[in-house]
């Protein structure tokens, strides 16, 4: 598992990005319309993915977690992850 936050330029308000309230334990969060290859946790240590991805993932409106402008949702259900309480443009990391 993995723990994201939003955050302002100064780091000084952050918030929880949360999964949808029907999301369980185990379901895959995915960018909408990306497609995507899992790495192995090889490849994610040697070539850095998440370092790599963190510059592009920002809040979008009404607070939903986005990865170069694509939502972050649960795989199969559409259901999106928010940060509630953050605002337009703050970062996620």
């Amino acid at each position: 598992g993995m723990v994201l936050c939003a955050s302002n330029d100064a780091h000084d308000k952050v918030v929880f990005v949360d999964p949808p309230a029907g999301a369980q334990i185990g379901d895959k969060v995915v960018f909408e319309g990306i497609a995507n290859t899992p790495a192995s946790a090889a490849q994610v240590a040697k070539k850095k993915v998440l370092e790599a991805c963190f510059p592009d993932l920002s809040v979008g409106e009404v607070g939903v977690a986005m990865y170069q402008g694509a939502k972050f949702v649960v795989e199969g259900s559409g259901e999106v992850c928010t940060a509630p309480g953050a605002e337009v443009g703050w970062h996620v990391s």
